[in-house]
């Protein structure tokens, strides 16, 4: 890498450079050359000038492994070692003993950009694209638990198809008690849907291809804008307004539901209709987000191992399910069938609700790759790739079990009134629901756990109390709602 005209005779006992020629030949660059003679300063006592030997490395060479590492000491110190005449230069050896400090001082300045790094990223992508994930996956769960408590055989009413209250063969249960396992499970899924899908929307409108030289970008935030000719936008959007029409759904169907054939028209429309039309959406939103990641392009069994297109075939398989469940609830059909309400309304929400848990879990992998985009944005990544870690899925899903009966606990409170301990279980269930999400705060903030005490003793100090909380939360949540059931039959 050395000028052509600077030649060296093989059996040249010392080949030196000075570095006087170096500068003036210009073998290196100007801030090369001075972070270079910043490094080679003699020691006290010496005289200059030093000289550097081309003998296994060249001096481009060590600028560029400098570069590379970002480490100049570590450079130099590995041109002492492979250099074959290194006892010939003493200098270079007591360097490696100066620069010993320097060097550790070099790696503790790239691990603290490498955190800057990561804190820049968190503050906006990370942070917005978990909490899509979360969201996701809270929604899920309620609507599984909606949907298994549609069946009969889990759930049946007190005073419908024959059964009575003291009957004790039937275990019936209040009507409270089915609003407040199924049609409240809907409700808040929904809020959870409408929440998660915002954020991906969010997400993508604020997102920027910084290969794409568009002159329009100012870096503003925005909250709303116009629909443009993408993907990944008409899937984020399609998603967004079908969850609306989710929350119309499971916000009017309290009054319709349950009501005779004289209302056909009023049942059909407000329940039926906006619940079909936000199946229609999400199929169309998940087909979009499958467009946008090319899931027909190449074998289909190579596409569906990728995690984006894993989670749009299922959101698209789920949105199928409900919107069969839908159709076939047409002017009450399957409440004067029961057959029809098991294999053809309940059925279908309990497969659907579950390719929505797995497609949302799929978010959640994606955010742990920091794939900040979840299908929508292919462009927004993080800094660095990231193996997913089967521990931290695992607490996931303590955390999130732990939230979910938090809000069936509400859904409790709001079917039914626990007297003068009511406003005391509002609040308890509201400060847990805070504390259980500030912990999921907390998860957004960094991929892996810093190596280094207290971070570790921490974090498995908060797993062993999120364990007990959950099973806590399960022995309160099966406590209360069997109190509720008996206290409404002696009510009745």
């Amino acid at each position: 890498n050395l000028p052509k005209r600077l030649h060296f005779r093989s059996n040249a006992s010392r080949p030196t450079i000075p570095l006087q020629y170096i500068s003036d030949n210009k073998v290196c660059s100007h801030r090369q050359f001075k972070l270079l003679k910043h490094l080679l300063k003699p020691p006290i006592g010496s005289s200059p000038p030093w000289r550097l030997s081309p003998t296994s490395i060249s001096l481009r060479s060590i600028m560029g492994r400098a570069k590379h590492s970002g480490s100049a000491p570590a450079a130099l110190n590995e041109y002492t070692l492979m250099s074959d005449r290194a006892g010939e230069f003493p200098e270079l050896e007591r360097l490696t003993e100066r620069t010993a400090e320097r060097r550790t001082l070099h790696e503790d300045a790239g691990r603290t950009r490498v955190m800057l790094s990561e804190e820049r990223t968190w503050n906006f992508q990370n942070t917005i694209a978990f909490w899509a994930a979360t969201f996701f996956i809270q929604g899920s769960v309620l609507f599984t638990i909606g949907s298994v408590c549609m069946y009969p055989s889990v759930l049946t009413v007190c005073g419908e198809e024959g059964t009575d209250a003291e009957d004790e063969t039937v275990n019936c249960q209040p009507e409270f008690i089915y609003k407040a396992w199924v049609d409240y499970s809907f409700l808040i899924g929904a809020w959870c849907f409408t929440a998660g899908n915002y954020c991906v929307y969010f997400q993508v409108i604020n997102s920027h291809d910084e290969d794409d030289n568009d002159d329009k970008y100012d870096g503003k935030l925005r909250f709303v804008t116009h629909p443009i000719r993408d993907w990944g936008h008409i899937g984020a959007i399609s998603n967004l307004l079908g969850a609306f029409a989710f929350n119309v759904n499971t916000l009017l169907m309290y009054d319709t539901a349950n009501h005779d054939g004289s209302v056909w028209y009023e049942y059909n429309l407000v329940y039926v209709l906006s619940g079909g039309l936000g199946s229609v959406l999400f199929a169309v939103g998940a087909f979009a987000e499958g467009e946008h990641n090319t899931w027909r392009s190449g074998s289909l069994r190579k596409n569906i191992k990728k995690p984006e297109v894993l989670m749009a075939v299922l959101n698209f398989l789920a949105s199928l399910m409900f919107l069969l469940a839908y159709i076939v609830e047409y002017k009450h059909y399957a409440n004067h069938h029961a057959e029809v309400l098991v294999w053809l309304v309940a059925t279908p929400f309990t497969v659907g609700s579950f390719f929505f848990f797995i497609g949302s879990w799929m978010s959640l992998v994606l955010w742990k790759q920091q794939n900040f985009g979840l299908g929508y944005a292919k462009h927004i990544y993080g800094k660095s790739h990231v193996i997913v870690d089967l521990p931290q899925q695992l607490m996931a899903i303590v955390y999130i079990g732990c939230i979910t009966m938090q809000w069936e606990r509400l859904a409790n409170c709001f079917t039914y009134d626990w007297g003068y301990y009511h406003n005391v279980y509002l609040l308890e269930i509201t400060f847990r629901l805070l504390l259980y999400h500030c912990i999921m705060f907390l998860m957004s903030a960094l991929h892996t756990t810093p190596n280094r005490h207290p971070f570790g003793f921490l974090l498995w100090a908060m797993r062993a109390i999120a364990l007990y909380a959950f099973v806590g939360d399960v022995y309160l949540l099966r406590k209360e709602s069997l109190d509720l059931a008996s206290e409404g039959r002696e009510s009745d």
